[in-house]
């Protein structure tokens, strides 16, 4: 072989390793994050190609994030060492209420939209998660993990913090989601019974902890309740596997119900938009699932959703403000660790 063949063999050569590094390179950033990459050895050069690019477009979002750039109309509400979660408004929009984890403290946190001040609301000795704020702002409704009684549902006089459980029941289940009826005569909760097969039952309770009903059983995993504004239906999340449903259930006659159900995509936890004919609903695309949850607008009577807001965070969780300019929802930012953050809808 003549020496200029055998410098353009190396130059080939040479050509080929600088491009497998470039390639490679995210590789040890990933794996220096300790996230789980997939096993590129066995990619096809397009598929390698393919991956880095989606790796490229998720770096983007986690730098912009770092860099403290958000998509305008969104604002980061909290940013603490700890998890945030099931954020819900006072009903003047004055505050926000939503549980806070972190070490061994589990309670629920009240913020002061206008000084930002953060106020603890319940006792840390105890796991308190999931609030709602009766509609008179004048109680608490919440879930609660005590020794011996386990997860019951709690309500709390918040001129005072007086506290008291809210249903008689002792037994294993677990009584979670708790949201008040828009006339503040009723409160909603999931009761979740573990033995097997688990059972999931959608509830209602008197406030005055008086008159137990169960509106919905099912196997099928249930969370969220949300009321719709004109207080005549619920909206439960409903999901079995690979199918998930937002069930309407009609409050005068429990029996009536409605799933609504979009192809293609995995519905959570949605909240009513005013007018009662659209929802603001959590959803996962099918085909695109590592992607996490998104914010869309989900049309009641078309079944169909219109993308509102990727953050590329799962952002999960959203409630209307009063006035319906604003939702409020929590996003993951390192796919452990929630925050909140709100949208302006207008």
């Amino acid at each position: 072989m003549s020496r200029i063949a055998i410098l353009s063999y190396a130059g080939r050569l040479a050509g080929l390793v600088l491009i497998l590094l470039f390639l490679l390179m995210p590789l040890a950033v990933v794996a220096q994050e300790g996230k789980a990459i997939p096993d590129t050895t066995k990619m096809s050069p397009l598929q390698l190609l393919a991956w880095r690019a989606k790796y490229a477009k998720t770096m983007e979002k986690e730098v912009a994030e770092e860099d403290g750039e958000l998509p305008a109309g969104v604002t980061r509400i909290t940013d603490s060492d700890g998890s945030e979660s099931c954020p819900v408004w006072s009903p003047d929009g004055r505050y926000l209420y939503y549980g806070y984890s972190h070490a061994r403290v589990n309670c629920i946190n009240r913020i002061d939209l206008t000084t930002m001040e953060i106020k603890a609301v319940t006792d840390s000795t105890y796991y308190a998660q999931m609030p709602d704020i009766s509609p008179d702002g004048q109680h608490m409704s919440f879930n609660q993990k005590m020794m011996g009684i386990g997860v019951k549902l709690w309500v709390m006089r918040l001129e005072d913090g007086a506290i008291g459980k809210l249903t008689t029941s002792e037994d294993s289940n677990r009584e979670t989601w708790s949201r008040w009826s828009r006339d503040g005569m009723k409160i909603y909760f999931l009761d979740t019974y573990i033995e097997q097969p688990k059972t999931y039952c959608a509830s209602s309770i008197l406030r005055t902890g008086t008159n137990p009903k169960k509106i919905m059983q099912t196997e099928q995993i249930i969370n969220r309740p949300n009321v719709s504004c004109a207080g005549d239906r619920i909206a439960w999340s409903c999901n079995d596997g690979d199918q998930s449903s937002i069930r309407l259930i009609n409050l005068d006659i429990t029996a009536i119900y409605e799933d609504i159900v979009v192809p293609g995509y995995y519905l959570s936890c949605a909240d009513w938009l005013p007018g009662d004919e659209r929802m603001i609903v959590s959803y996962l695309d099918k085909a695109d699932p590592m992607a996490g949850f998104n914010l869309g607008i989900l049309d009641i009577f078309e079944q169909r959703i219109i993308p509102l807001l990727d953050l590329g965070m799962s952002e999960s969780e959203p409630q209307i403000s009063p006035d319906g300019s604003q939702v409020v929802f929590q996003a993951s930012i390192d796919g452990k660790q929630s925050d909140i953050f709100i949208f302006d809808l207008k």
